[in-house]
């Protein structure tokens, strides 16, 4: 079986889920640098992806969609 690279596994939770947060990252990847896969989708791949910047208890995080 093929290993699945970080970048694959943020591609398929998005087009499953259509979004991800930093904690789903880490809890279902073990991935701690989204941001950078993200920036990578949208300028090399051409993906359509929103960032809602969302706060709950008082933490700031970001959800990204894919559009």
């Amino acid at each position: 079986m093929k290993k699945c690279t970080q970048l694959e596994s943020i591609k398929r939770h998005l087009k499953r889920h259509k979004k991800i947060t930093t904690w789903d990252a880490i809890v279902n990847y073990r991935i701690t640098r989204l941001s950078e896969y993200i920036r990578v989708l949208r300028d090399d791949y051409d993906w359509s992806i929103q960032s809602i910047w969302t706060e709950k208890n008082n933490k700031r995080f970001v959800i990204y969609k894919l559009k």
